[in-house]
């Protein structure tokens, strides 16, 4: 192939590119020279009806000097981009930028003058006849339709069946109709989106998403009492179609009890519209006892349904008087749905420690552990007292008793957490 310089004639105005670009809601640049006349439109170009079905100009192989131009399935076609260097003269670049792109569309006059084929070459630089194009608009309309002429040569871009070679050869306005249509959206790449928090989650495409979740954690117990338990983990696929809204409550913690013999409060469900939830831990239900140490990070039954969540174990009961057991739920052998999850690392995070001494109360259950996530825990009840769980959903700590640190209350379960998967 030669290289490059194109024309298309679609408005006599300079102005024609953004009433062309608003009809075709593309957007329009203008990164050559400052100069109204050097904008650019991107889009597919669509051969009308050949043989009764509607072909894309397109490429054989990836793009390169010397790549040859075929037609394609107008739903898998690239996209192309023209632009004005000079007044009147345009090139048909392969790509979204005419400005930069590196390869133009170009006949190869080392055939015959009829029937050339057509490919790329390099757009860098070229004053090239080889690459000045013209494409009418017809009157009363704001995109073109029609043939696209090599003007150097008066010839034009033959239609051709799908996956054949694109030649330039006699124009026949009537046989050789090409119009600029809308580029493809770009496709949406694999993601995922957290919540700590109430909120509403949008589908971005139709696909099957994968949605994990930990309820709150329950609150510690006052007075030597036990410490919280961890929010159950459930996990579900759940196919959504693009647009699809889906309301998502993320479970709060449990308070921590802060009166005489008051046990802490459950922790709350954390919800993905009817889709999933994953039920709250249990408060801290001991007190006037040395506490046990919180369980570790919990998980979800593999069958999801609510009725059969499966926590993990409890913390152990602590060898003083009283009842002071931890009730940690969760458990880092019940964690196999967190390798559904890829773009981040979940893992079960450590349940709250309690102090040998017989005034401590019991450590909260450990939760869900995002990786990098160090800051998420439950408060514990002071230096050398019970410790709340680690991560989203942990329980919080049981409260001192006389032999300890003067804080009797149990310390609140830390939220739940909700994270949305996609390819």
């Amino acid at each position: 192939m030669k290289q490059n310089a194109p024309k298309i004639s679609i408005l006599r105005s300079p102005g024609w590119l953004a009433a062309f670009a608003v009809a075709l809601g593309i957007a329009v640049s203008s990164p050559i020279g400052g100069s109204a006349l050097a904008e650019t439109i991107a889009g597919r170009i669509s051969m009308a009806d050949f043989n009764g079905a509607e072909v894309c100009l397109g490429l054989m192989g990836e793009p390169s000097a010397d790549a040859e131009a075929t037609t394609v399935a107008c739903g898998a076609a690239p996209t192309w981009s023209i632009w004005e260097p000079t007044q009147g003269q345009f090139r048909i670049a392969y790509g979204p930028d005419g400005s930069s792109a590196q390869f133009c569309l170009d006949v190869d006059t080392a055939h015959p003058s009829n029937a050339e084929k057509v490919g790329l070459w390099y757009c860098r630089g070229s004053t090239s006849l080889n690459q000045m194009w013209s494409w009418p608009t017809p009157s009363g309309r704001q995109t073109p339709e029609g043939v696209i002429t090599l003007v150097s040569q008066t010839k034009c871009v033959a239609p051709v069946p799908q996956g054949e070679q694109v030649v330039a050869t006699a124009c026949n306005p009537q046989t050789q109709v090409w119009t600029l249509r809308a580029p493809l959206p770009a496709p949406i790449q694999a993601g995922y989106q957290e919540f700590t928090a109430i909120g509403t989650f949008t589908a971005p495409k139709a696909a099957t998403y994968r949605v994990l979740a930990i309820g709150g954690g329950g609150g510690g117990s006052y007075d030597e009492g036990s410490g919280g338990g961890s929010g159950y983990v459930a996990y579900q696929t759940v196919a959504l179609a693009a647009g699809d809204t889906v309301d998502v409550v993320v479970g709060a913690g449990g308070a921590g009890g802060t009166t005489p013999a008051a046990v802490g409060g459950n922790g709350q469900p954390t919800t993905f519209g009817t889709h999933l939830a994953a039920d709250g831990g249990q408060s801290g239900q001991g007190s006037n006892g040395p506490g046990g140490n919180g369980g570790s990070g919990g998980a979800g039954d593999p069958d999801t349904s609510r009725a059969s969540q499966t926590g993990g174990t409890d913390g152990s009961g602590g060898t003083g008087s009283g009842a002071g057991a931890g009730t940690g739920q969760g458990a880092a052998a019940f964690s196999g749905n967190f390798a559904n999850i890829v773009s981040l690392t979940l893992s079960a995070a450590p349940g709250g420690t309690t102090a040998t001494a017989n005034g401590s109360g019991g450590g909260g259950g450990g939760g869900l552990g995002p990786a990098g996530d160090t800051s998420t825990g439950a408060a514990s009840n002071g230096a050398g007292t019970a410790n709340g769980g680690k991560g989203y959903g942990a329980g919080g700590a049981g409260g001192n008793g006389s032999g300890g640190v003067a804080r009797r209350s149990g310390t609140d379960g830390v939220g739940g957490y909700l994270i949305v998967e996609w390819d």
